[in-house]
């Protein structure tokens, strides 16, 4: 997906501390924390604004927070299957009896995730109070297909972010019909073409 997007785009990914290739990061790791290292590398590799922020899953609260952080430096932001502050609370409100199986997958899982898990109530509250740039495009694509969740847990996932997206000005709402949670690599294109039509203003 990044290669056709570089086709219109100055395309930059990286790994966040403690994933991939990159080293862990000063704790906690909460959204203000991800965000203020991820402008860093940014502006230490050259990379200069106006950035089109694309944010998957956990990474929709980090990239509305960096929005929050840099507002003249976000020309736009597309959030693939975000999770969202609301749903977490719905989670909370609705406990499905699993939360021992959850924090076995996380005591399994690489030490950045376990210190982003241990952060994410605080990453919650940033991006609860977090603001976007007045006027900036934003485009949310919805999974369609969320297999092995619940279906009250689904239906209240696929809420929480219409109900998010309805309160942006202009905000789009796309649903990735084909896509389980990973739609960057179930349905790149409809990624594609949103990103596209930020970048270059046409549909």
């Amino acid at each position: 997906m990044q290669k056709e997007t570089a086709n219109f785009a100055q395309t930059v990914s990286y790994d966040r501390a403690g994933l991939g290739q990159s080293e862990p990061g000063p704790k906690p790791r909460s959204a203000k924390q991800i965000a203020t290292e991820l402008h860093t590398a940014l502006q230490n590799a050259g990379v200069k604004p106006p950035y089109v922020l694309v944010g998957h899953s956990m990474g929709g609260p980090y990239v509305r927070v960096f929005a929050d952080l840099y507002p003249k430096e976000v020309a736009g932001m597309v959030l693939l299957d975000p999770s969202q502050e609301a749903f977490d609370d719905w989670t909370k409100a609705h406990p499905d009896g699993k939360q021992k199986e959850v924090d076995a997958q996380i005591a399994k899982a690489p030490e950045g995730l376990r210190a982003e898990w241990a952060g994410i109530d605080d990453s919650y509250a940033q991006a609860r109070a977090a603001k976007l740039p007045a006027g900036i495009p934003v485009t949310l694509i919805t999974a369609g297909l969320q297999e092995n969740v619940p279906a009250e847990a689904r239906t209240a996932w696929t809420e929480k972010q219409t109900e998010w997206i309805a309160k942006v000005p202009g905000g789009k709402h796309l649903s990735a019909e084909k896509s389980g949670h990973f739609i960057q690599l179930q349905e790149p294109q409809i990624v594609i073409n949103a990103i596209r039509e930020i970048v270059t203003g046409k549909p």
